[in-house]
């Protein structure tokens, strides 16, 4: 495992499993050196592996990857940010390996969902299906009723792996339950086939001038055509007319060149105007956090504090 103990998915999904079904466990402590990982797999024949996408994608690219034999490798286990479709599609075909995408949070326990271990019946771009014994229903964020199949709402759980409250603090808990569902703060669809799709993070919408906006959507926008990018975030910077506009962050990969202009002249011919990202910034890279995700907390806080509005 390349997800550090003290993180949930750490704990429950590599730890517990391996005590589970009586496996050995190899950890990482620094998933940064990619071609440690690469080298134990074939060394030891790992079969179960768990990391985050940016991890998979770092793998994919590491210089000699063609040269290791990760043969061995039977499920790779996303979780913690969305999958790019494309890179799940791109490492089971470079590895044989089934990639399965799952969703859950630390107050869960942290899954909730999954995509079924079968590669004629797992989707990528969907977090799969809810577990057994979950209620798992979308609701309106604002008045909290039960939206119909297909409509975008807000995840609310309850089952027995979801957690009773947060320690010492009775606001906190009160403000994440609705008659006794945890209220996730994602945004997310049901199809008609039972499969779930996340759309966004309620708190990482961006709402300009009263229209919402979901990052996740143009930062699939963008990855899938641009190859010029090696990441990209989405976020909203405040605007005194609009309340906030859209604001993209790239990193650009080694040696590739594009205009800003050219960016947002592809925008506005595929998307809605409010849509449309005002502000383009090129980066040499982006924040992560602990366990490799894009710090896109870091980059809300950092973007407030240059655009603090007026008092």
């Amino acid at each position: 495992g390349a997800v550090p103990f003290f993180h949930i998915i750490g704990l429950n999904a590599v730890m517990l499993v391996a005590m589970f079904y009586d496996s050995t466990v190899y950890l990482f402590p620094d998933p940064r050196k990619y071609g440690s990982i690469l080298k134990a797999i074939e060394k030891y024949g790992i079969n179960y592996f768990h990391g985050v996408p940016t991890l998979l994608k770092a793998l994919l690219k590491y210089p000699d990857f063609s040269k290791f034999d990760v043969s061995s490798l039977e499920f790779v286990f996303s979780g913690a940010a969305p999958l790019d479709p494309k890179l799940g599609m791109d490492f089971e075909a470079k590895t044989n390996a089934l990639v399965v995408e799952a969703y859950g949070m630390t107050e869960t326990s942290p899954m909730v969902a999954a995509n079924p271990f079968e590669r004629e019946n797992h989707q990528f771009g969907s977090i799969g299906l809810p577990f057994p014994d979950t209620e798992f229903k979308i609701v309106d964020p604002a008045t909290h009723e039960d939206l119909p199949l297909g409509e975008i709402g807000e995840i609310a759980l309850k089952g027995p792996q979801i957690m009773q409250g947060y320690l010492n603090n009775p606001e906190e808990t009160a403000n994440s339950f609705w008659d006794g569902y945890l209220l996730t703060g994602d945004l997310a669809q049901i199809k008609d086939d039972g499969f779930v799709y996340i759309v966004n993070r309620k708190k990482d919408m961006i709402i300009s001038s009263g229209y919402k906006v979901f990052p996740s959507e143009l930062e699939q926008l963008a990855m899938d055509n641009f190859p010029e990018f090696e990441e990209v975030v989405v976020i909203g910077s405040y605007d005194e007319h609009r309340g906030e506009t859209v604001k993209l962050i790239a990193v650009l990969k080694e040696g590739a060149q594009i205009s800003k202009e050219n960016i947002i002249d592809f925008f506005k011919n595929r998307i809605a105007v409010y849509k449309i990202p005002k502000i383009i910034e090129f980066v040499k890279n982006l924040p992560k956090t602990s366990i490799g995700k894009t710090d896109r907390k870091a980059l809300q806080e950092k973007e407030r504090s240059l655009s603090t509005p007026p008092i």
